[in-house]
């Protein structure tokens, strides 16, 4: 039996307003979540817990150690918070402008918040580890 594989043509369907609206909404909530975690850490108001910001073995052996990685991730988790904000405003706008363009700017903005989050994560364990 000789199995092919034929490319299924995509079509784009635009997004919903009701669909827009609550990716817009999550978007948003997540980049002013990230950027207030970002904010207390930079402000070394964040405190040690389970519950927000950089979680890792190296991060959490100690508070200055916390304390490190969040002073020194700060920047790169907020232009997280901005990249997530900015890209829920994009959706909002889209999502009655051009609801056809709606995923590509979910697919920008998800692909900058997980890149930027990427980053953060990297120089806060670095600077955790650093403070041992």
């Amino acid at each position: 039996m000789v199995l092919a594989l034929t490319a299924m043509p995509c079509q784009s369907r635009p997004v919903t307003t009701s669909s827009g609206l609550i990716m817009a909404a999550m978007l948003v909530i997540a980049g002013g979540v990230i950027t207030w975690v970002a904010w207390l850490g930079r402000e070394q108001r964040l405190p040690l817990q389970h519950l927000a910001g950089i979680r890792t073995q190296a991060t959490m052996k100690s508070p200055e150690a916390w304390r490190a990685a969040h002073v020194t991730a700060a920047p790169w988790l907020l232009a997280t918070g901005a990249a997530a904000l900015i890209g829920g405003l994009g959706v909002l706008v889209l999502t009655f402008v051009a609801p056809a363009a709606v995923l590509w700017v979910l697919t920008i903005s998800g692909l900058a918040v997980v890149g930027l989050l990427t980053v953060a994560v990297i120089v806060g364990q670095g600077a955790a580890r650093a403070e041992e």
